[in-house]
């Protein structure tokens, strides 16, 4: 062995031991794991300082003798397992240092990460140090047994048998590392919550015609994708001009057609006049964070650290800020590299103006980032669309040019002649007249000339050549006059009495429905029967075929959902021009629509079947959801539909009903919805939660006064939920203001605790809401010492109080973490519990008194 290998080890080894020392004196939760490593760590360099001693001797007498060979003390050093060993220690230390090194500072000096309270986190997890631990024992072992022993056949065996377990643990090592970062992706989405956009590219990429868009495809987008415009490309034409579908072929050539050596991630979102979570800006973000995370797995883990995630981790409704967001677009693009943004449609999205705001700050602050959008002409938001004026540095505006998009239309129209087998049978001369007639009165508008085709292959309507003629003749001079011509068509037909709440459900609907879903919603009873199978459509793709050209479906991740074909159905449904015109009695109104669905939800809610209550066995609660499929649209949606409703309206009766239902056995129709709501619920808790508690949990004002003015303070202080709140303390968790004040209004006790001895004032300080803890205090809300430190630890520290899972911040003391957040208390012999409560209290409990107590 060459002595200078030797010395290298040993100068390996005590860089790591310096490292150790340092995590010794800073970090307050490991002391025991650093203690065990630094104490292997220094056997292991006293084995090496040995192994260089046999090393130099080797050499002095190699040098004396002028041996040829070198000649050591013990054989085992000059065989290959030991080269081989010495390699694999040296991999080992350079990792191990490397996790110490860059974990504890990353880009910044160690004293900078630390909080207000002094805490440094130790970057091994308890798993991970216990096998770092095993490894430096394992190599320190061989060293010794080669240094002391001439037997090389047993040196061999247990150099095998080291290679044998190394190999085990590195496979167990990947799938442990798998198994952590599908909890962490999985964590994650549901913080993020955010909306899958792929259904719609993919449905809208089935539309897209090879050859079409080269204009575009070739033109503007490369010049953008390559830096030669503004980083911001904003893309505009009329309803119905195919920019979804034109956005959805430039996704796939962006995708598709990389440029060698550039690594490129693209994210994209559509925004959906059908999905209600695709108009919300924090949840185009959150897609765009999820998709940039699968374009690099291990940007999980970074997402999975952010110090919002970990406070997230408390509540269901502290969603990721739009600030949390961009930063960590912003944090990936510099770890990734180049990025672009694709979002469709930012004029069917609730606040346009705000996103496009937010992409432009976006773009103020990273190089990386490129976006591109799109939306109808009339959505400017006050940007001028002239690139001229705008200047090369801000916005690019593409508009769709005619002759460009009428030959689009032409290859389009000719390629559905061959496509649609009814159409492909035609002769020649009838193509010609179809092709010639529709790009005539097309005026650049797919979306005219697909309504159009639709007919013409409408069996029903064009049986025969003549009839195929006459429909070219009277062809509709618009989309409005196409949609009006389908529902002269609907209206005599002989289920035209269900079309109109057909529509109504997918115009208004809060999310996309299955055709299950609103079939059942097209048959509740008013008066809290039955819905039984004689009531139940038969043939429910009938209302398919009669809306035509209106409907359309599309995957989601919840399965196949109908929604309304394009924007402008929803446009035309609910315009005064349909309103005042032959097709009226189709005129749906959006003021009165969240009423009207929250009317029919509270009526299938108090249906005779669910006067039982909550479901004692899975297989019944299955069972229920099966044959009553609109309960997991009411899941999803309730709260939603009846936040811009007044209780006490019409509503107020219906209201009653479902709040006094929770009198019934087993909580009748309002335990069986809450149990819907949240199927883990205990059946305890559903026992003791009242209607109040989640009207407050939920922010619903005008339902906790009509609750107020009827009950009194008879639940006021009930208790709810798995840790027994009050409808106080919940709407102090969430953050609403205003329930805050109508509770306190009513009676509520401020010093009424939950079982864990929490009051309101404690999750307000929690959660950051500074009223409501302004509120509580003057109404004599207080804290003991104990809990005070307790809660603002909490505040000020999220990821030492929430993030159970990482047991090394749990694991001192004789505290250990289990898997699925289980603890043991002392020694092997004592049993686990369920203390998930218990181990953060215990935690921040142990802290030290924070050195400003100011602070």
């Amino acid at each position: 062995m060459d002595p200078v290998t030797a010395i290298g080890l040993a100068a390996g080894v005590q860089q790591l031991l310096k490292s150790l020392i340092s995590y010794g004196q800073d970090v307050k939760n490991a002391k025991g794991e650093i203690r065990q490593l630094s104490l292997e760590v220094t056997m292991l360099k006293a084995a090496l300082e040995n192994v260089k001693t046999v090393a130099e001797s080797s050499r002095e007498i190699t040098e004396h003798y002028h041996e040829t060979d070198s000649v050591l003390v013990t054989l085992n050093m000059a065989t290959k397992e030991a080269a081989e060993m010495i390699k694999s220690t040296e991999s080992l230390l350079e990792e191990l240092l490397d996790v110490l090194v860059q974990k504890s500072t990353g880009n910044r000096p160690l004293q900078e990460l630390k909080k207000v309270w002094q805490i440094t986190k130790w970057p091994l997890r308890k798993k991970q140090a216990r096998d770092y631990i095993a490894r430096i024992e394992r190599a320190k072992n061989w060293f010794t047994l080669a240094l002391t022993t001439d037997d090389t056949i047993q040196c061999r065996e247990m150099y095998s048998k080291i290679c044998d377990i190394e190999q085990t643990l590195r496979k167990q090592g990947a799938y442990q590392a798998s198994r952590e970062l599908d909890e962490a992706r999985s964590r994650i989405i549901s913080w993020l919550a955010p909306y899958e956009s792929h259904g719609n590219y993919r449905k809208s990429l089935d539309y897209f015609q090879d050859g079409t868009g080269e204009w575009f495809l070739t033109g503007a987008l490369l010049n953008w994708s390559n830096g030669k415009t503004a980083p911001l490309l904003w893309l505009r034409a009329k309803p119905g001009s195919g920019k979804t579908t034109l956005m959805a072929a430039a996704i796939r050539k962006l995708q598709t057609d990389q440029i060698p050596g550039r690594k490129l991630a693209i994210a994209y979102s559509f925004c959906s006049l059908a999905e209600q979570r695709s108009q919300d800006l924090s949840a185009i973000l959150a897609s765009l964070v999820a998709q940039l995370c699968d374009h690099d797995q291990s940007l999980w883990e970074l997402v999975d650290h952010h110090p919002a995630l970990g406070r997230a981790g408390k509540s269901l409704h502290d969603k990721p800020k739009i600030e949390d967001l961009m930063g960590l677009l912003i944090q990936i693009s510099e770890q990734i590299g180049p990025v672009h943004f694709m979002v469709d449609a930012v004029n069917e999205a609730k606040e346009p103006g705000r996103i496009v705001d937010c992409f432009e700050a976006l773009l103020g602050r990273s190089k990386l980032i490129r976006i591109l959008i799109s939306s109808t002409v009339e959505t400017a938001l006050g940007r001028s669309t002239s690139n001229q004026a705008e200047g090369k540095d801000t916005i690019a505006f593409v508009h769709f040019p005619i002759d460009a998009v009428s030959a689009d239309i032409k290859t389009y129209i000719e390629a559905e002649l061959e496509k649609r087998w009814k159409l492909r049978q035609l002769s020649r001369s009838l193509k010609l007249e179809i092709l010639s007639a529709l790009l005539e009165k097309s005026e650049g508008v797919f979306r005219w000339v697909q309504c159009q085709l639709d007919h013409l292959t409408d069996g029903r309507r064009t049986r025969t050549i003549q009839d195929i003629r006459i429909a070219l003749k009277n062809l509709p001079l618009s989309l409005e006059q196409t949609y009006e011509q389908i529902l002269m068509r609907v209206k005599e037909d002989d289920i035209a009495d269900l079309i109109k709440p057909f529509l109504f459900w997918l115009c208004f609907s809060r999310r996309s429905m299955s055709l299950a879903e609103i079939c059942e919603a097209l048959v509740i009873p008013d008066d809290g029967g039955e819905i039984g199978p004689e009531s139940r459509l038969q043939w429910p793709h009938e209302l398919l075929r009669a809306c035509g050209s209106l409907t359309t479906s599309a995957s989601t991740s919840l399965g196949a959902h109908l929604m309304l074909a394009h924007s402008s159905v929803s446009e035309f449904l609910t315009s005064e021009r349909l309103k005042a015109g032959p097709m009226g009695t189709f005129h749906l109104e959006p003021r009165t629509a969240d009423s009207t669905i929250s009317k029919l939800c509270l009526n299938y809610l108090l249906c005779s079947e669910f006067q039982s209550g909550y479901c004692v066995t899975d297989e019944a609660f299955a069972n229920r959801m099966h044959k009553s499929p609109l309960l997991a649209y009411i899941r999803d949606t309730l709260w939603d539909h009846l936040y811009f409703v007044d209780p006490h309206g019409p509503l107020g009766f219906l209201i009653l009903r479902f709040v006094n239902s929770q009198y019934l056995p087993r909580r009748g129709n309002f335990g069986a919805w809450l149990q819907v709501f949240n199927p883990s619920t205990a059946f305890h808790s559903i026992e003791e939660t009242t209607v109040l508690y989640w009207a407050a949990r939920e922010g619903l004002l005008p339902l906790v006064k009509l609750i107020l003015a009827v009950e009194g303070n008879q639940n006021l202080e009930k208790k709810g939920g798995v840790f027994g709140s009050t409808p106080l303390h919940v709407a102090s968790w969430t953050g609403e203001v205003a329930v805050v004040k109508e509770l306190l209004a009513a009676g509520a006790d401020v010093k009424e605790q939950n079982y864990d001895g929490k009051n309101g004032l404690f999750w307000a300080i929690a959660e950051g809401h500074k009223e409501i803890e302004q509120l509580l205090r003057e109404a004599g809300a207080e804290l003991d010492e104990h809990m005070e430190n307790l809660v603002r630890a909490s505040h000020d520290n999220p990821n030492a109080m929430y993030h159970v899972s990482d047991d090394s911040i749990l694991d001192w003391n004789g505290l250990t973490v289990e898997s699925e957040g289980r603890i043991k208390l002392g020694d092997e012999t004592t049993p686990s519990v369920n203390g998930t409560q218990f181990v953060r209290e215990y935690y921040l409990s142990n802290l030290p008194a924070p050195e400003n107590p100011e602070s």
